[in-house]
C-alpha cells in the first residue's frame, strides 16, 4: 500500500510540475546582466570597489569602473580606463563626463553634452554644479 500511494505522490508532483512549466516563459526573470549589475551595485555599496569595478568591467560600463577606482583611491587607474575607453569611442557622453569631473574639466563636460544632444541627464547635473561652484 506504501508503494502505491508513493507512486501516485511522484506522478501527482510531476503532472504539477509539468503545468508550472507552462507558465515559465511568462515570469519576468532578471536576465544575467541585471542580476550582475545588481551584484555591483551592492558591492559598490558595501564598500568593495575592487570586486564592483570586476564586475562592471565584466558587463562593459567603463564610466562605473572608473568611478570604482577613483573611489577606492586609484585615481591615475581610473583616468587609463576612461582615456583608453574614449579611445574607442571619442563621442560617448557617460565616458566624457566621467572624466571632466575627475579631471575638473568644464570643455569635456560641455564636450559630453554636446554629444548627447542635449539630453545626458549627467552631462547637465555635472555642468550645473560646475556653474553653481564658480
Amino acid at each position: 500500500a506504501r508503494d502505491a500511494s508513493s507512486a501516485e505522490n511522484i506522478q501527482d508532483a510531476a503532472a504539477a510540475a509539468a503545468r508550472r512549466v507552462a507558465f515559465c516563459a511568462a515570469v519576468a526573470y532578471p536576465s544575467t546582466w541585471e542580476l550582475d549589475g545588481a551584484v555591483a551595485a551592492a558591492m559598490l555599496r558595501l564598500g568593495c570597489f575592487a570586486t564592483a569595478a570586476e564586475r562592471y568591467a565584466a558587463l562593459g560600463e567603463w564610466d562605473r569602473v572608473a568611478e570604482c577606482y577613483a573611489a577606492s583611491g586609484k585615481r591615475e587607474l581610473a583616468l587609463d580606463v576612461l582615456e583608453r575607453e574614449l579611445g574607442k569611442t571619442p563621442d560617448a557622453p557617460r565616458l566624457l563626463v566621467c572624466l571632466g569631473e575627475l579631471k575638473d574639466d568644464g570643455d569635456l563636460l560641455e564636450r559630453a553634452w554636446a554629444a548627447s544632444n542635449g539630453r545626458d541627464w549627467r552631462a547637465a547635473r555635472a555642468l550645473g554644479r560646475r556653474q553653481r561652484r564658480s
